[in-house]
Order: structure tokens, then C-alpha cells, then sequence
């Protein structure tokens, strides 16, 4: 066995937590190449959640270029097999095991084995493997998928957590010490949960890496893997404490126009309370409100109340983003609204502290426009304490409302992730300038010499590597446009 790549994954874990945890030898076993390695901090997308960072870390292309959408309400990837484009792995019949990645349900056809991950599928009894036959080898794999993301109670949480990664970690040194691969990838959906009900236990958080670092650290030696590369898909902090209701602050700018009736803003603010503390009726407020429109509805959700013939800019998330209406506006307009938009909401305080810590256009954050689509205009991130939310009430502020959610951390405002690398090709290097998660993909296709399609928007890490390695004296090889993909297409029609 000798694996070129062995990457693993920690949903959820910062840079500031992943650093902490090396300082306090929570990762015994692998600090030695951990800190003779390459460790950065790494931008994740915004929105900083999974559905959007880990197809984003797949194919190599921001959340706005990857064909099947993550970033309008109807467009959230739900199946991997509909997604026309191709991960990494997919490549050059790259022999690979992947196992557990989130967003990956339904598996499709790869030159290797597949496990789908916890967030999308449905349930054990779905067809969660590739080939369909592997299943049978890991009976039980998702047997406690609904228990986990969703527990009743928090006594006994984090062994509960524990023994079910062993139970996958199993499963997949089960597999990898039985074939070689070249790229062997391993992702910790659990360490997501644990952030997000054990945030500030940070002994059970401690104790619960040292067995992913136990484990992880048994396959490297047993692998003879070339490199290993560690990285998470986001951030994560406390839970915030305070509701922005953009909406409101849009409406009272004048930006968002309300029909007659819904100008009492209490009742709006009644709805959002009931559907915050009965899961049942949330679910109904929800299905409403996110129905699919006309196709030339110039947003992407619909809320009860709102004059659409009238309304310049709105929230439909709320928490990463503002659309406008470009239906109404021109795109000298459009600029001149999404300025000043930018510019009053950078001097939103509470309390003497700014409540948006950076905002971007479209431009900025993912170099295209977005003008004319059902995306958003303006993103951002807010100070951690702040949520942006969507309902549309009478009030701009408030505390969070209550509910029974266990949950004690949250990511929505945590683009900041982590990377490590080490291995016989990686040199120790702290590098000055930031990765983001898209630049992953591109840099595999090239230690593995696979001309990268010019598509893609992530660029090759080339300074990880050993100045006397392949991978660095090698020049960056792409794609003539739109051949390697044709070319692909037919190889994949001839196979089926």
C-alpha cells in the first residue's frame, strides 16, 4: 500500500480551534508531520456552510460558477449524481475511496468506492455506496444518522459521537488496507455535531480529536501514504446572541415596500415566534414562503406581504446575503443601489460595535456579476454575536428567540477553516497569503499531472510543495476550453 494522498476531513474545526488543540498535543500522534508540514488558514465560501464549501472544495469553482447552484434557495445541491460538474477524484480514472464526504448523496460512478456522507442521505436503508454491492460490507454505517444530528439529550453525546466515528474509521481503513489508492479521503461529519452542541466543552472536545488523531495516525503508518492533507470545510463559534432582521432594516430604509395589511409589523413578528418554537408550523411558514415563482420573478423567495412591484432590495436568507431587484433596475441603477446599500450598512452598530465585519459584492468575493440572477448581490459576514434573519417584523434587533435547539455553537459567520499538509513532498511552510477551500481541487489534478480545465477558479498551490518534488518543478498544465470536457463526456457515454 502506498497512497499517494490520504486527506481527511474535520467538519467545523477553525484555524484558531485547529491551532489550539496542535499547542495542547490533542493531535499527539500527528504533530511530529503536522508542524513539519504546511499549515494555513483557509477561506471557505460564503455562505460558511457545507452545502456551499464542500462542492466548492470537489470541483475547484466558486458557489456561483458550479453548474447545478448552492446559492439561491431552489438550488441547493440534494443530489450528487445530478451534479454535472466533475470532482477531483473523477478525474483520469483516479483510483479513490471516499468515504463519509457530506454532499455527496447519491453516489455516482467512480473508479474506486464510495460511502456517502451524513448531511443528504436519507436514511440506512438508502442506497448510500458505490458499487451498490459495498453496501453489505457496511451494514450499519448510517444507522444512527437522524440520532446524531438531532439528539434528545446531551448526556452521553460526546461517547455516543465517539463510537460512531471509530464505527466509520473502521469501515474505512477496511477498505483502503485491502486496495491501493491514490487519493484515500476520510471526512469527520461528527466533529460538525460536536461543535454545534458541545461548544466551550472544550475537554470533551479535546478528548474527542484524540481519537480521530489515534485513529488517522494508525491508517497513515499502515498506508504508507505519500502526503496526508487535513482541512475543514468552515469555521464555527458560539452560538450568536442577538437577531438582525435585515428585512426590517431594509424596509425602514425604504429599500423593501410592504403591502397595506402587513405594515403592522407585530404580525409578522408573532409568525416568526410560533415558527421558531413549533417545528411543525415553521416547517408550514417555510414551505410557503420558499414556493417556487414565475420564472421572471426577480427573486429567489417570496415573502407574505412584501410589494415586489415596488421593492428595490431584499434578505431571502438573510444571513450571508441582499438581492436586488433587477427587474426594476437598470445597471447604472443596480451599481448605485448596491453602493449605497454597502455603505449604510457598513455603519450599522449595536452597543458601539459594528454589526458587519466585511461586505462584499459579487465581484469582490467571486469575481463575476450577479447582476440579472436570482442571487444574491451583496454578501456578508457579521460580528459572531449577530445573525442575520429574514422575517419581517417591527422590530431591527432583539435577543435570540428562545427555543428548545440544543445547539451551542454555530458556523454562520465562520468562513475561517483550517489546512495542514506534510508528507514526502510537502516542505514546512507557513504561508503568507490565505488559501481558499476552491484552491484544493486544482492542486491535486496537478501533483497527479491531469491538465486542469480552464473553468475552474481555484488555483494550484504549487508553494506547498518541495522545490526538488514533481509536483513543484512541474509546470501548471490546462485544458484547451471546452475539449477535456467533451472528450470526458464521451468516454463517460461509452462506459455506460
Amino acid at each position: 500500500m502506498n497512497e499517494k494522498f490520504l486527506i481527511v476531513g474535520l467538519d467545523g474545526l477553525s484555524w484558531d480551534l485547529f491551532n489550539q488543540l496542535v499547542k495542547k498535543r490533542s493531535f499527539e500522534k500527528l504533530s511530529r508531520g503536522i508542524n513539519q508540514g504546511v499549515q494555513n488558514k483557509l477561506d471557505s465560501t460564503i455562505p460558511s456552510v457545507t452545502y456551499a464549501a464542500l462542492p466548492s472544495f470537489m470541483t475547484g469553482k466558486t458557489p456561483l460558477k458550479i453548474s447545478h447552484g448552492v446559492l439561491s434557495g431552489e438550488k441547493i445541491i440534494r443530489d450528487f449524481s445530478k451534479m454535472n460538474d466533475k470532482a477531483f477524484w473523477e478525474f483520469d480514472d483516479l483510483k479513490s475511496c471516499i468515504v463519509n464526504l457530506r454532499c455527496t448523496y447519491k453516489p455516482r460512478k467512480l473508479n474506486g468506492k464510495m460511502i456517502t456522507g451524513s448531511l443528504y442521505t436519507p436514511s440506512e436503508e438508502s442506497d448510500y455506496t458505490y458499487p451498490k454491492e459495498l453496501k453489505s460490507d457496511v451494514k450499519g454505517f448510517h444507522e444512527k444518522l437522524r440520532t446524531l444530528s438531532n439528539p434528545e439529550s446531551l448526556e452521553g453525546y460526546t461517547e455516543t459521537l465517539k463510537k460512531d466515528t471509530k464505527m466509520k474509521l473502521d469501515f474505512f481503513k477496511k477498505i483502503i488496507f485491502e486496495e491501493n489508492f491514490d487519493i484515500s479521503l476520510f471526512w469527520d461529519g461528527n466533529m460538525d455535531f460536536l461543535l454545534h452542541f458541545k461548544w466551550g466543552k472544550w475537554g470533551e472536545i479535546e478528548e474527542y480529536v484524540k481519537i480521530i488523531d489515534k485513529e488517522i495516525s494508525k491508517i497513515y503508518e499502515k498506508t504508507n501514504a505519500r502526503n496526508v492533507i487535513l482541512l475543514s470545510d468552515h469555521g464555527f463559534d458560539r452560538k450568536h446572541r442577538y437577531d438582525f432582521y435585515l428585512n426590517v432594516w431594509l424596509k425602514n430604509k425604504s429599500y423593501l415596500k410592504m403591502k397595506r395589511f402587513y405594515r403592522i409589523g407585530k404580525i409578522n413578528s408573532l409568525i416568526y415566534k410560533w415558527a421558531m418554537k413549533n417545528r411543525r408550523f415553521g416547517r408550514i411558514v417555510s414551505k410557503f414562503t420558499s414556493k417556487k415563482e414565475e420564472s421572471d420573478f426577480p427573486f429567489s423567495r417570496r415573502f407574505p406581504g412584501v410589494d415586489y412591484r415596488k421593492t428595490i432590495a431584499q434578505a431571502p436568507k438573510a444571513h450571508w446575503g441582499i438581492e436586488l431587484n433587477f427587474e426594476e433596475l437598470d445597471e447604472k441603477k443596480y451599481e448605485d443601489f448596491r453602493s449605497e446599500i454597502i455603505n449604510k450598512l457598513e455603519n450599522v452598530t449595536h452597543n458601539g460595535r459594528k454589526i458587519f465585519k466585511n461586505i462584499w459584492t459579487s465581484e469582490e468575493l467571486y469575481g463575476e456579476s450577479t447582476y440579472g440572477k436570482k442571487i444574491s448581490d451583496i454578501f456578508f459576514v457579521t460580528d459572531p454575536k449577530y445573525k442575520c434573519v429574514p422575517p419581517i417584523g417591527n422590530k431591527i434587533i432583539s435577543r435570540v428567540v428562545k427555543t428548545d435547539s440544543k445547539r451551542t455553537g454555530g458556523h454562520d459567520n465562520s468562513p475561517q477553516a483550517f489546512f495542514a499538509a506534510f508528507g514526502e513532498d510537502i516542505r514546512k511552510k507557513f504561508p503568507e497569503e490565505k488559501f481558499k477551500i476552491y484552491d484544493l481541487a486544482p492542486t491535486i489534478l496537478h501533483y497527479f499531472d491531469i491538465p486542469i480545465p480552464q473553468n475552474i477558479d481555484g488555483r494550484v498551490l504549487k508553494e506547498i510543495f518541495k522545490e526538488d518534488s514533481e509536483a513543484y518543478r512541474r509546470s501548471v498544465k490546462y485544458a484547451k476550453s471546452g475539449e477535456r470536457e467533451k472528450l470526458d463526456n464521451i468516454i463517460k457515454n461509452l462506459k455506460l
